[in-house]
């Protein structure tokens, strides 16, 4: 171990070294903290890190019985009041075992001996009782004034009596004390009375000469009774500028009425720090405490109690100050607390109220601000795909169920207890209503402004069999595109400039209104590179800007599928007109130009078909591929099969619980379920038909 000295505060080697341990190698010794003691003077110094100081010790650090007396400095000079205290105002004196110990002599009765120069006892012996003394010899009163009698001849007279001439327990009648004292001390016995000699008030201590009035002072009991004879009385105690105090355990004042003119009155008054704990005014019934006013033991609330009742109101001051403002009222007013725990909100109040603390059924329509803009999904909520409606006497929102219906002739919607039924009748020749899967007659005139595909592949036998059949005419305003035969019962007439084909090319063109058959055989009814079978076409090539086909059917059987209005078995420069029906399998292309011309009013379109299932989730997005520039997509239109037997409903449909929204990227057609109202259409295949410009 390596032991480093430094000799603190003396630097001297044979006195003031210390005898100390900071040692920094030392196990378990700090730097810090390392106590020295020097030897010289016994002070106790201790590290702090950089230097050594004298040691701030106390009686904790000093274990109990250690300190003797020989430990005690002669001129320590220890105050009084560090010795333990005996008991108050007693003289001291030494038990058997030679301690010190308070006696029964009282202080007073101590000052009593103050002066004394000889034995006490041996001056008593030399004088004679006060109560029949006995004389023994000549008896020489002395003939000074004022001392015991005041005559040249030795005779006791009152008019010479003087203060000091009367013993201190002479107990004289109040009667025969003056009335006024002057600036002296009046001192009472218990059985002494006060009184005034003459009617009138008793002033004590009510004139300008300073007084000290003790009453009931005494070491025994006393009982002090002022002005509790049967008159009325006056008590005036202390004047201007006098102080009046009135100290003990149990004050009891008894009035009918305590009038205080001072402005304030001092509770717990010359207390300790943290003294004034149920400190207030008591209330007491039948000698039992039934109301009061006071703080709490912990002196931060006052507790009121009325006797009538058995609750308290504590009110608990904030840290800072708050203010009651009672405003000016033209009636008396009650505010009465509910019976329930919790926090006042008054109106600088934002964000306290809560649904909890507002009774229901309270809210009226006007306590709701015109533009609170309640968000709907605060409102409570129904079961599944209701809406809230009036009930049917308009007393009372209601939770609503959505049917649908058929019934009636139009479009309806019929309320009922608590469903609404939207009635959408199939159309028919009557009713205005939904086209079904089923078979429906349907009246007036009807007008499609977009593509129609009639996707049944039923064949046409006749005018009357067919995926499509037309009672009357067929009108139709561009290019017309038949995959398999045409068969007319009457004329087909093809007016406007046609192109006169090649030999050989099995054609059919018109120009200049006349109808050019390419490589025709002379005899009636012969075939020719499969093109056209005419019976008696010698008669059908008359008639001028008017090709007429008389035959029972005209057959084209050329499979060269049309792409355009210049391609395919069959290509007309003009419009076709049908008389009766035309049977066509599929429609190609509708315009009124060449592939890939955009321009004018008329172009030429292309059709495509997607398909697709939509998402799973309310909300969620299909993407399908379209393949195609998004710059010549022209329109769209689909449907879900909602039910997965056929019933369908169109895509963009605004029907609650089936709707849907489409939209078109660079490279793909996007079919989103509307979110909350697309439950009846998620996961259900769909189809798409886009018209493009080719």
């Amino acid at each position: 171990m390596t032991n480093s000295y430094t000799s603190y505060p003396s630097t001297s080697s044979s006195a003031g070294m210390p005898i100390y341990a900071s040692f920094a190698s030392l196990p378990g010794v700090a730097s810090s903290g390392d106590t020295a003691i020097t030897s010289d003077t016994g002070t106790i110094y201790t590290y702090n890190g950089a230097a050594w100081v004298p040691a701030n010790t106390n009686a904790t650090s000093i274990t109990d019985g250690l300190i003797v007396n020989a430990d005690v400095n002669a001129t320590a000079a220890i105050a009084v009041t560090k010795l333990a205290a005996t008991t108050a105002s007693r003289a001291l004196a030494s038990d058997a075992s030679g301690f010190i110990t308070p006696s029964a002599t009282t202080s007073t009765e101590l000052g009593y001996v103050s002066g004394v120069t000889s034995a006490i006892q041996t001056q008593l012996g030399t004088k004679a009782p006060v109560a029949s003394p006995t004389f023994t010899g000549t008896v020489t009163l002395p003939t000074t004034a004022g001392i015991i009698h005041s005559s040249a001849g030795g005779v006791l007279t009152s008019s010479n009596i003087i203060n000091a001439d009367v013993d201190a327990a002479a107990a004289i009648a109040g009667t025969k004390i003056a009335p006024a004292f002057g600036a002296q001390t009046l001192t009472i016995n218990a059985a002494q009375g006060l009184e005034s000699s003459t009617s009138g008030a008793l002033n004590v201590g009510t004139t300008s000469n300073t007084t000290t009035l003790n009453l009931g002072t005494g070491s025994t009991t006393n009982t002090i009774n002022i002005g509790t004879g049967a008159g009325a009385t006056t008590i005036n105690l202390g004047g201007a500028g006098d102080t009046v105090t009135v100290a003990g355990t149990l004050m009891t004042v008894n009035t009918t009425d305590l009038a205080v003119a001072d402005k304030k009155i001092t509770l717990n008054k010359g207390g300790a720090v943290t003294s004034a704990s149920s400190t207030g005014i008591e209330f007491e019934e039948n000698a039992v405490i039934t109301g009061y006013v006071q703080t709490n033991g912990t002196r931060d609330s006052l507790a009121i109690k009325v006797p009538a009742t058995a609750g308290i109101v504590n009110v608990t001051p904030a840290a800072l100050d708050t203010t009651l403002i009672m405003s000016s009222a033209t009636t008396a007013k009650t505010i009465t607390f509910p019976n329930t725990t919790g926090t006042l909100v008054t109106t600088g109040d934002t964000g306290t109220v809560t649904s909890t603390m507002i009774l229901d059924g309270t809210i009226l329509d006007a306590d709701v601000n015109a533009s609170a803009a309640i968000a709907i999904t605060k409102i409570a909520k129904g079961t599944a795909n209701q809406i809230i409606g009036a009930n049917s006497g308009a007393t009372a929102n209601e939770f609503k169920s959505l049917a649908v219906g058929t019934s009636g002739t139009d479009f309806a919607i019929a309320h009922t207890a608590n469903t609404i039924t939207y009635n959408l009748p199939d159309a028919s020749a009557a009713n205005r209503g939904a086209v079904t899967t089923g078979t429906q007659t349907i009246a007036g005139a009807k007008t499609l402004s977009g593509i129609t595909t009639v996707s049944n592949a039923t064949a046409s036998t006749s005018t009357t069999t067919g995926a499509l059949v037309v009672t009357g005419g067929a009108g139709i305003g561009g290019a017309l595109n038949v995959t398999g035969a045409g068969k007319f019962a009457d004329s087909v007439i093809v007016s406007g400039a046609g192109t006169n084909p090649a030999a050989g090319q099995g054609s059919v063109g018109v120009a200049s209104g006349a109808l050019y058959l390419a490589q025709l055989g002379t005899t009636a009814g012969a075939s020719h590179n499969g093109i056209i079978n005419l019976t008696a076409y010698d008669s059908a090539i008359a008639n001028g800007n008017t090709v007429l086909i008389t035959a029972t059917s005209t057959q084209i059987t050329k499979t060269t599928a049309s792409t355009s209005t210049t391609t395919g078995a069959l290509t007309v420069a003009g419009g076709v007109g049908v008389a009766g029906s035309a049977v066509v399998e599929s429609i190609a292309a509708v315009g009124a130009g060449t592939a890939g011309n955009t321009s004018g009013n008329h172009p030429y379109l292309a059709c495509k078909i997607l398909t697709g299932t939509t998402n799973a989730a309310q909300g969620g997005i299909t993407t399908v591929a379209h393949g195609l520039t998004s710059s010549t997509i022209v329109a769209c239109s689909g449907t879900i099969d909602y039910n997965g037997a056929g019933a369908l409903v169109e895509i963009g449909s605004r029907i609650i619980n089936y709707q849907t929204d489409v939209d078109f990227s660079t490279s793909s057609i996007n079919v989103t379920n509307v979110n909350p109202f697309s439950s009846s259409i998620l996961s259900k295949e769909f189809r798409i038909i886009i018209w493009y410009t080719a």
